[in-house]
């Protein structure tokens, strides 16, 4: 939801996917690490499972759309392809 909240409010989409796959990246590193010093716990992590997940939530969506963009730019001409593009990701504004 954070990237769809950040081309809502007209911000950088690149960024804002960039910053959750940091984060959920960071989350599976430092867990285990926040468990042993807030409780003084060994945390197994499934690694194999955490990869997966990820890979399933950050891969396939920017796999899916490169595609789909390359599809479109096949289909369409350059210039009408960023005009539905650009009306697409610029009219989701905040208005007051």
């Amino acid at each position: 939801m954070v990237i769809a909240w950040t081309a809502l409010a007209g911000g950088s989409i690149g960024v804002a996917a960039m910053l959750v796959a940091v984060g959920l990246l960071l989350t599976v590193i430092f867990i285990s690490g926040w468990m042993w010093v807030l409780i003084h716990t060994v945390v197994t992590v499934p690694y194999g499972i955490i990869f997966k997940d990820l890979t399933t939530v950050i891969t396939i969506p920017i796999i899916v759309d490169y595609i789909l963009c390359s599809l479109l730019l096949k289909k369409l001409e350059n210039e009408k392809f960023m005009s539905l593009y650009h009306r697409a990701f610029t009219t989701w504004h905040y208005s007051s």
